[in-house]
């Protein structure tokens, strides 16, 4: 199969390669990156990933300064151009969550890179984008920066470098018109461009809202976008923010098509670690050489109503998802503690994450009332994937069942005939995978009455509603004989490899 990069086609990359932490047979170190990045970018007949950006981690990594010039100088050194073969894209450190200094010298160095390597770094990341203001202030930091380093080195950029907001939260997707029209139209004092890059996260918010509302949310922010792009007159491409497993994005080979038909209106999405060394060179070829005339499809254009109506389903199944995690946070916490770091990173606890938003989002008193007499903090997403999988407990099935139920009986027929569309045919595909790596008999181990009674009924109804045949090849049975290990060895120093080895299994860690 041929493959030719998106990038020196239309301008715009279609596999975003990542530094996630997600890959459970590779730990790769700061010193590491720099060659790790080579390979990303290298084609798949050179032993490569044969991606076309790189997305250089510095949102709670002990990534170096120089780490974006140090990949631009060595790709140059082996014959690679920048902005026709790769571009080279840093996720900054978020300045509400990290300290101003490291936020102002990544983005000194990243820029000086476009001075040593014309047309390197063309976009920056903000992470977990909240507002139009934090947006503009960086736009307009970029901008300021970029004039001094001109003037100090005597030598022009070669790019007006543009800002990606990184979406993750589903209250700011439901609100994503809102929130970006602003900085559009503000942000072309200092960049004069049509073309508008955004990114939207499946896991975060998958972690905090539960599984089918990060998918609705996903695809209501992109119907949004879409009118508002055409509302502006400007040209925006998406970014999908996935991973390999279900919970994740499920962008691995045994679902792509139905990971391309669910969300329809996508220029790029990421390739991370999972996927690229649990897997492998060929999942990534076969992923990629399938979603290559997939890309800038209409999405599905929700009507107002609509919206509504989505936003109201959302609630009820972040509410029953809630009442299932309240239940089990201190196991999970447990678990995440025996999880081996895959990445050199900060202190985690700057990017935890709080489910008190979404608490409030569910408006279900019982989950509110429980969770604002509590601290309760997640670990990230990809660790508390990796523990519940790791309980026998796969995280795309918690709350699905009960909010299913419920919801046929709060609402009329067609809204649950509307929300089962929307999410299929990507659900139907997560259910054949993680139906297949339930386990009870692990489960009950780990769960009080309660939660174990709510888990049984989350199955029951989902395998009363949906004609799923899960997976029943060999690997499946060697996960469970994995996970049973890590349980009865728990504590102990060998558990740890029984935990990595079923996420090797899965292929990825969380």
């Amino acid at each position: 199969m041929s493959y030719t990069k998106q990038l020196s086609r239309i301008g715009i990359p279609l596999a975003m390669c990542t530094q996630h932490p997600d890959s459970a047979s590779r730990c790769i170190t700061a010193d590491e990156e720099v060659q790790e990045a080579v390979k990303d970018i290298m084609p798949f007949d050179a032993g490569g990933f044969n991606c076309d950006e790189k997305m250089v981690d510095y949102e709670g990594k002990l990534t170096p300064y120089h780490e974006v010039k140090w990949i631009a100088e060595e790709l140059t050194r082996l014959g690679y151009k920048a902005g026709r073969d790769y571009i080279l894209t840093p996720r900054l450190p978020n300045p509400r969550l990290e300290n101003l200094d490291r936020h102002l010298f990544v983005l000194i160095s990243s820029l000086i890179t476009n001075i040593e390597v014309p047309e390197a770094v063309q976009y920056m990341i903000n992470p977990m984008t909240g507002s139009s203001k934090e947006l503009l202030d960086l736009q307009r930091r970029i901008w300021n920066i970029s004039r001094l380093l001109e003037e100090e080195t005597g030598k022009r950029m070669s790019v007006e470098v543009r800002v990606i907001p990184l979406i993750e939260d589903i209250d700011v997707m439901f609100n994503i018109s809102e929130l970006l029209r602003r900085w559009i139209i503000e942000s072309s004092i200092f960049v004069k461009s049509e073309i508008v890059r955004v990114m939207i996260g499946k896991s975060d918010a998958a972690m905090v809202y539960g599984h089918v509302p990060s998918i609705l949310g996903i695809k209501v922010a992109l119907s949004k976008l879409w009118k508002l792009g055409q509302e502006l007159g400007v040209r925006i491409y998406p970014i999908i923010g996935v991973g390999r497993l279900p919970f994740r994005g499920h962008l691995g080979p045994d679902a792509v098509r139905e990971f391309a038909d669910t969300y329809r209106w996508f220029y790029t999405v990421t390739i991370q670690s999972g996927i690229r060394f649990d897997m492998g060179p060929q999942a990534v070829r076969e992923v990629l050489t399938n979603l290559e005339d997939k890309i800038g499809r209409t999405p599905r254009i929700f009507s107002i109503e609509e919206e509504y109506l989505i936003k109201k389903v959302c609630k009820v199944f972040t509410a029953e998802y809630l009442r299932f995690i309240v239940r089990v946070v201190d196991k999970i916490l447990i678990i995440n503690s025996f999880i081996p770091k895959r990445r050199d990173r900060l202190d985690v606890t700057k990017y935890s994450r709080s489910i008190q938003e979404s608490a409030l989002f569910s408006e279900d008193r019982e989950i509110i009332e429980y969770v604002e007499d509590r601290n309760i903090i997640l670990p990230r997403a990809i660790n508390f994937t990796a523990a519940l999988y790791t309980m026998g407990i796969p995280p795309t099935l918690i709350g699905l069942g009960r909010a299913l139920r419920k919801i046929e009986q709060l609402f009329p027929e067609y809204v649950i005939e509307l929300i089962l569309r929307e999410v299929s045919p990507i659900l139907q595909k997560d259910l054949q995978f993680d139906l297949a790596l339930v386990d009870v008999d692990i489960a009950r181990k780990y769960l009080d009455n309660k939660a174990f009674k709510l888990l049984l009924e989350d199955l029951e109804e989902i395998r009363n509603r949906f004609n799923v045949e899960p997976y029943s090849e060999d690997w499946v049975e060697k996960h469970r004989q994995l996970i049973y290990l890590f349980y009865k060895n728990f504590g102990r120093e060998e558990s740890v490899k029984y935990l990595v080895e079923a996420g090797i299994v899965r292929g990825s860690l969380g």
